[in-house]
């Protein structure tokens, strides 16, 4: 059985006191422990998700400025093989032309040979029919 007396109220007072003591030097202590330590857990993870949240915008600025530097050396290649492929129809143009004349002017050459033979052909081979003649002859 159990008896009401002052053992109770007084066990209950030591109990009331232990608690209070305990609370102030004991629980309050370990509480901010506690919380300096969870506080300690999250600063870094906010800061880890703030890093986090740089790096994605870095990366989009950095996709953004390749694109952008894609298209403007595309845009320069295309601007360069353009100006090559005019610079090459001149070269073959001029080309064309300088060979065209060369032959033209190796035809008048030829022409003027020709020529000149024909005229002294005649001369010639009646020199060479008189040598032959004269040689045949003994003169």
């Amino acid at each position: 059985m159990i008896s009401l007396d002052w053992t109770l109220l007084y066990q209950m007072g030591l109990f009331v006191a232990l608690m209070i003591f305990l609370g102030k030097f004991l629980f309050q202590p370990i509480l901010a422990v506690f919380e300096a330590r969870d506080k300690a857990h999250l600063e870094p993870a906010s800061m880890a998700e703030k890093l986090s949240q740089q790096a994605d915008e870095a990366l989009i600025r950095y996709k953004d400025l390749m694109s952008q530097a894609r298209k403007k050396g595309e845009k320069i290649r295309n601007d360069l093989l353009g100006e090559a492929s005019k610079r090459e129809k001149e070269i073959v143009s001029n080309a064309q032309k300088q060979s065209l004349s060369t032959i033209e002017a190796a035809r008048k050459e030829i022409e003027s040979a020709r020529e000149s033979l024909a005229r002294d052909l005649p001369k010639e081979a009646g020199d060479l029919a008189g040598q032959l003649t004269e040689k045949l002859l003994g003169r």
